[in-house]
C-alpha cells in the first residue's frame, strides 16, 4: 500500500471537485451539520432531531384517515412557498346529490346548498360542503356491478368500502381498486355502502293523518285545487275496509257517491311533498308500511314491499325512505308508453312511463368482488366533486345510491396555516409528471414539495395500456411494479437535485397487507419498491390512536356522540438524521387543526360550546 499516494490522490480530488468531498474521520468536514427546519409541533420535533432536514426525502405513511395529509399540510404552512403535488378524484356531471329537498345533479350544484354527508358511524346528515370542485377532464372509468353499482369516477377518485369480515370503513383510491380487479382473480375484497341512517326534525301530522295522505298520494285526486275536497275511486275491496278504517280514524266526515269516497283532505296535495323528507325515522316506517296497502306489492320472500308510480318524486322519496331504514333501493324505469295492457277484456294504452322501487333485506352494501370498468368520456368535459368534513357523501346515479369520497381538500390547508400564492398545486396526472414538475420547482429553490399520493404515480405507459385495452373490449394485462420503476429512474436525479438546493420532499404513501406474513415481523409494506424505504432519510408511520368526541346536540343526528378530532401518534421508523424509534401523540381537532395537550380540554369545551349554539340556531330558523 503506498500511503502518501493515496493521500495525494485524496488532495487532488478535493482541489478539482470542492473542499469537504473526501476526509478522513476527525476532520471538521466530518462533523455531521444538517440544516433543519421546525414542524410547528413541538413534540413532534423533538423525536426527529430538531426538525424537519433541508434538501432530504421524508416518507409519512399510515392507514387511510390517519391523518397523513393533515399532518403534510401541517408542514407546509412552515413555509413561505410550497408545492402540493395531489392526485384528485372526481365524479360525472350525472351524478346526483342530495340536498334536503330533492335528488340534484352535481353539474347544477349552487353555492350554498348542502350535501348529505355519510358519517363513520353509518349516520347522514345534511352539511354544507367545505369545498366544491369543478375541473376538466375528457374521460373518466364507468364502475358497474349486477348489484346495482353504478358509478363515473376518476382513477384517483377516493372509494369508500367496508372491509370484509370487520365492516370497517375504509377509503382507497379507485386506482388501486384496478389493480386489485386486474391481477386478483377473486377481485377487489370490499363491499361499497349503500344505506345510512337519517332522521330529520319530524313533521307536524299525526300517525293516522299520515296514513291518510299516503292513501291519497296513491288514488286520491283534487278536482279544484284551490278545494281541499278529494275523491277517491275503488273497487278492491281490502282498499274500501282501508280507507274506511283511515277517515273513521282520523274523525273526517265522507260520503260514498257512485264508488269515490268523497272528503275534505288534511291538504291539497297529490305527491309525497319536499317538507316530507324532513321526517323522523318512526315517520318514514309509517309511510312505508302504509305505502304496501296501496301502490306496494311484495314480489317475493326475502324482499320488502315494492312500490310503483308514474311520477318521479314520489319514486325519489320511497327510495329515500327505504335507504335511510336500511333497506338498500334503487329504481326500475319502465316506458309503457310502447305497450298494450287489457283489463276486463278492455285494451288500455298508458301514455306515462313507471317507475318501481324495489328493495331487498340483504342487500345493505354491493360486493366489488366481481365489479367491472371500462372508459367513459365526459358529455361536457369536466369533473365534479365536493370536500366534506367527513371526506364521505351519498351519491346517486341511474337512480341508484352508494356512499362515496372526497378529494383535494383546500379548506382543510387553509385550516393549517396555507395561504393563497403560499400554496401552489400542480395537478399530476401521470407519475412521470409529479416527477418532473417536482424536480424542475426544486431546481429553483422552493423549500418544500408535497407528493400526495405515492400508489397513484403510475407510468403513462401502464395506464394508457389500460384505457386502450378497455376502449377496444380486448384484454391486457398491467405490469406490476409501475410505481417502483419510476422511484428507480427517477429518484437518484430528484435527491441529486434537493441536495443542492435545500429542498425537502415529502412523499405521502399508503400501506398494505403483507401477503403470506410470517407470524413475527410486520405484516404491512407500502407500496413504491424499496427504492423509496432505501432513500428516505426519514420515514415517519403514522396512526389514529383514538377519537376527540363531545356530546351529539345535532337535532339531525341521532348519534349520540359526534367526533370533533382524533389523537395522532407518529413513530419514526427509520433515520438517517436523528435516533430512531422514536413515538410522540399530538392532539388534533377538525375545525382547528393540532394544539398541545395541555389545551385539549379548554378547546374541547369551546368547540361543545360553539357547536351547542351553532345547532340552536338551526332549530330556530
Amino acid at each position: 500500500m503506498n500511503k502518501e499516494a493515496i493521500m495525494k490522490l485524496c488532495s487532488e480530488i478535493s482541489k478539482k471537485e470542492g473542499d469537504g468531498i473526501v476526509y478522513s474521520l476527525g476532520n471538521k468536514n466530518g462533523a455531521l451539520n444538517i440544516p433543519r427546519w421546525s414542524t410547528g409541533l413541538p413534540d413532534l420535533d423533538a423525536i426527529i432531531g430538531g426538525g424537519v432536514p433541508k434538501g432530504r426525502t421524508i416518507e409519512i405513511f399510515g392507514a387511510e384517515s390517519a391523518g397523513k395529509t393533515t399532518l403534510a399540510y401541517q408542514l407546509a404552512a412552515q413555509h413561505e412557498m410550497c408545492l402540493d403535488i395531489p392526485i384528485e378524484g372526481c365524479v360525472d356531471k350525472d351524478t346526483e346529490f342530495f340536498n334536503g329537498e330533492k335528488w340534484k345533479k352535481i353539474s347544477d350544484y349552487e353555492q350554498g346548498e348542502k350535501v348529505l354527508q355519510y358519517n363513520e358511524d353509518g349516520t347522514a346528515e345534511l352539511v354544507t360542503p367545505l369545498k366544491f370542485h369543478k375541473k376538466k377532464s375528457k374521460w373518466l372509468w364507468h364502475v358497474w356491478t349486477k348489484n346495482r353499482l353504478d358509478m363515473v369516477i376518476s382513477e384517483h377518485h377516493n372509494v369508500v368500502y367496508r372491509a370484509s369480515g370487520t365492516g370497517e370503513i375504509k377509503i382507497k383510491p379507485f386506482h388501486d381498486m384496478m389493480c386489485s380487479l386486474d391481477w386478483n382473480k377473486d377481485g377487489f375484497n370490499g363491499s361499497v355502502p349503500k344505506v345510512f341512517r337519517y332522521s330529520g326534525n319530524g313533521i307536524d301530522l299525526d300517525e293516522n293523518t299520515i296514513r291518510l295522505m299516503v292513501c291519497i298520494f296513491a288514488d286520491g285526486s283534487f278536482p279544484n285545487k284551490k278545494s281541499k275536497q278529494c275523491y277517491v275511486g275503488l273497487k278492491k275491496s281490502r282498499k274500501i275496509n282501508r280507507i274506511t278504517m283511515l277517515l273513521e280514524r282520523c274523525n273526517i266526515e265522507y260520503r260514498v257517491v257512485n264508488g269515490f269516497y268523497i272528503f275534505d283532505a288534511p291538504m291539497n296535495c297529490k305527491h309525497y311533498p319536499k317538507e316530507w323528507y324532513n321526517m323522523n325515522r318512526e315517520q318514514f316506517r309509517i309511510v312505508l308500511d302504509e305505502m304496501k296497502h296501496w301502490d306496494g306489492c311484495q314480489f317475493e320472500v326475502g324482499h320488502v314491499p315494492s312500490f310503483s308510480t308514474t311520477n318521479k318524486s314520489d319514486a325519489d322519496f320511497i327510495q329515500f325512505a327505504y335507504v335511510t331504514l336500511g333497506y338498500a333501493a334503487y329504481i326500475q324505469t319502465r316506458d309503457r308508453r310502447v305497450e298494450e295492457t287489457y283489463i276486463d277484456g278492455r285494451k288500455i294504452k298508458t301514455k306515462k312511463i313507471s317507475y318501481n322501487v324495489c328493495s331487498g333485506l340483504k342487500s345493505n352494501k354491493v360486493s366489488l368482488r366481481k365489479a367491472k370498468y371500462q372508459g367513459f368520456k365526459t358529455k361536457d368535459g369536466y369533473m365534479y366533486c365536493f370536500t366534506m368534513p367527513s371526506k364521505m357523501w351519498v351519491m346517486r346515479r341511474n337512480d341508484k345510491i352508494i356512499v362515496t369520497g372526497n378529494t383535494f381538500d383546500a379548506e382543510r390547508a387553509k385550516l393549517l396555516g396555507n395561504r393563497p400564492k403560499q400554496m401552489l398545486v400542480y395537478r399530476a396526472r401521470y407519475g412521470e409528471k409529479a416527477f418532473n414538475r417536482a424536480i424542475r420547482f426544486a431546481e429553483e429553490g422552493i423549500p418544500l414539495i408535497v407528493i400526495d399520493s405515492v400508489p397513484s404515480m403510475q407510468p403513462k405507459d401502464d395506464i394508457d395500456k389500460i384505457r386502450k385495452a378497455v376502449n377496444t373490449d380486448s384484454e391486457q394485462e398491467m405490469r406490476i411494479g409501475g410505481v417502483a420503476r419510476l422511484m428507480d429512474k427517477y429518484l437518484p436525479t430528484l435527491e441529486d437535485v434537493i441536495e443542492q438546493t435545500g429542498t425537502t420532499v415529502v412523499f405521502i404513501n399508503q400501506i398494505r397487507d403483507k401477503m403470506n406474513a410470517l407470524p413475527f415481523g410486520d405484516n404491512i409494506q407500502t407500496p413504491g419498491g424499496h427504492k423509496l424505504k432505501h432513500s428516505a432519510s426519514l420515514r415517519i408511520q403514522v396512526a389514529r390512536k383514538g377519537y376527540i368526541d363531545i356530546p351529539n346536540h345535532n337535532p339531525y343526528n341521532s348519534a349520540n356522540k359526534e367526533t370533533i378530532g382524533m389523537i395522532m401518534k407518529c413513530k419514526v421508523v427509520k433515520s438517517k438524521v436523528c435516533n430512531p424509534k422514536g413515538e410522540c401523540e399530538i392532539p388534533l381537532f377538525y375545525e382547528r387543526g393540532f394544539i398541545d395537550f395541555a389545551d385539549l380540554e379548554e378547546v374541547r369545551k369551546e368547540i361543545m360550546i360553539e357547536h351547542k349554539k351553532k345547532y340552536k340556531e338551526m332549530l330556530e330558523q
